[in-house]
């Protein structure tokens, strides 16, 4: 048994002792600082999450237990220990910040898109990087799943004649049709990517009609 699970046996009996919930001790734990909700505290002492650096400390804290104890009745050295739960608590956080640093990216080059297209609408040249459909799939492709019947509105009050609604009822109709085979346990894609593609070729073939100002390097 490791010194992980020896501090979850530890901890449940000592607040069992105490006649304490687990809410009782992730409130505890929560006016020293440490932020951590009852089901998060639950499912540490049930052994589907492991307890963070500073967590281990506040729960000996809290519930009075001995780490050096715990760690030895295990045959454990705790300061080894404790730096390897510190090394691999660490290696989350730097991967949870690399993952945060790419959805922001995503979002900035979102918002750089969505303004460049509404330059263009209002007739300014506008000069993207990347294909066409890529440009329409990111700035767009929300739209289409979301509000399908408002984004063809707008298109056709510019001078669209339906090819845009058309389009999304297509797509819409081939991710439905996905969905059911998925359901069915058929496998592949929910959406094939043949028809996605399909469909962002059609509606940028109109964005550059109606906003000639958007130069693509595939042009």
């Amino acid at each position: 048994m490791d010194a992980t699970e020896q501090l979850r046996i530890a901890a449940r009996r000592a607040r069992e002792r105490k006649n304490m919930r687990q809410e009782d001790v992730a409130a505890e734990l929560r006016q020293i600082g440490i932020d951590i909700t009852s089901n998060a505290y639950a499912k540490f002492e049930g052994g589907a999450r492991a307890g963070k650096f500073d967590e281990v400390s506040a729960i000996a804290q809290v519930l009075e237990l001995d780490l050096n104890a715990i760690a030895r009745s295990g045959g454990i050295d705790v300061e080894d220990w404790l730096t390897r739960t510190a090394e691999a608590n660490f290696k989350n956080a730097e991967e949870a910040l690399e993952e945060a640093r790419d959805e922001f990216e995503d979002f900035a080059r979102y918002r750089r898109l969505t303004a460049d297209m509404l330059s263009a609408l209002s007739g300014e040249a506008v000069q993207i990087r990347g294909p066409k459909r890529d440009f329409v799939g990111r700035v767009l492709g929300q739209a289409i799943r979301e509000i399908p019947d408002d984004l063809a509105d707008f298109f056709e009050s510019r001078g669209d004649d339906g090819e845009v609604r058309a389009a999304i009822t297509e797509y819409n109709s081939a991710a439905a049709a996905g969905r059911e085979r998925r359901r069915a346990g058929a496998p592949g894609l929910s959406l094939r990517p043949e028809n996605a593609q399909k469909c962002w070729d059609r509606i940028a073939a109109v964005l550059e009609k109606i906003a000639p100002g958007l130069e693509f390097p595939d042009d």
